[in-house]
């Protein structure tokens, strides 16, 4: 049986919470329309959705937004080519409290976008192994992993940089 993770009595935490990743959301949204310079006519042709609605889903004043639905995003997202797993991290990113990490959700989002087709390439290429047998408990150890990569990599950097280290 699942468990809440936060009691019912803070559901306007909750409602607070759910609004700010909206808006972070369709900030992002916002932000990759006008670097990628789509207009609202194109995405609208492209996604499906009508002019006047994407509108007032992509309002600029956060306040004058209307709320879309998830099928909405769907389409707005699958339009611009971005992978809901990368606007996620988005969000994350966008509402992380310590700003000199916030670079760290990118790289994220990267690898987690990339990530499962390389493991599905890797799978493939050991005789006698298929995606059946992957476990969720191995995801300790690709943390470790992938903490320990990032770390030498790091380091290596750095001593590019400032020899002296």
């Amino acid at each position: 049986m699942t468990q809440l993770v936060i009691p019912a009595a803070d559901a306007h935490f909750i409602g607070h919470a759910a609004e700010q990743a909206q808006t972070a959301c369709i900030d992002f949204l916002v932000d990759t329309i006008d670097r990628e310079k789509v207009t609202l006519r194109k995405l609208a042709e492209i996604c499906g959705l009508h002019k006047s609605r994407l509108g007032c889903i992509l309002h600029r004043e956060s306040d004058k937004r209307t709320t879309p639905q998830l099928l909405e995003i769907h389409r707005i997202l699958i339009a611009l080519g971005i992978s809901p797993i990368k606007v996620t991290v988005e969000v994350e990113a966008s509402l992380c409290p310590e700003a000199e990490y916030r670079s760290l959700y990118g790289l994220l989002a990267r690898f987690y976008v990339g990530l499962p087709e390389s493991i599905k390439q890797a799978i493939r290429e050991i005789q006698g192994l298929d995606g059946s047998t992957i476990s969720e408990e191995w995801s300790d150890g690709l943390i470790l992993d992938v903490t320990k990569t990032l770390t030498t990599a790091a380091l290596k950097s750095q001593a590019r940089r400032n020899p002296f280290l």
